[in-house]
């Protein structure tokens, strides 16, 4: 699972909260930067969580370079905004949505959710 978070607290938790249950990370911090360790971890990839407040590249253009890489590739939206104050985004194509701050319980159903749909 690839975090895209410019917060290293949130994706130092995500990190270890996926662990636990099994899962393997990378991590960015920047939409440019993710974009990167896509093209260069493209087989190992599955799913992403992409932040979508973030200086330079914000998350909606990181989305769609990201899809460019690869256009099969589940990515979750992760903001601290509430949906109801994203719902323009929906029609974008993101596969699922997380409200920070995290709980590991949101986290695991949410990627056990998506990853179950591919």
């Amino acid at each position: 699972i690839l975090l895209i978070d410019d917060d290293e607290g949130i994706i130092k938790v995500c990190s270890a909260m996926l662990k636990k249950v099994g899962f393997t990370t990378l991590s960015a911090s920047s939409g440019e930067e993710g974009i990167e360790c896509l093209r260069n971890n493209i087989e190992t990839v599955s799913l992403v969580l992409l932040d979508l407040v973030m200086p330079g590249m914000n998350g909606q253009n990181a989305f769609f370079h990201l899809k460019k890489v690869n256009q099969d590739l589940p990515i979750i939206l992760c903001t601290g905004y509430d949906l109801s104050s994203v719902e323009h985004l929906s029609d974008v194509g993101f596969s699922g949505f997380l409200q920070k701050p995290l709980s590991g319980k949101a986290l695991y159903g949410e990627v056990e959710r998506v990853l179950n749909t591919i």
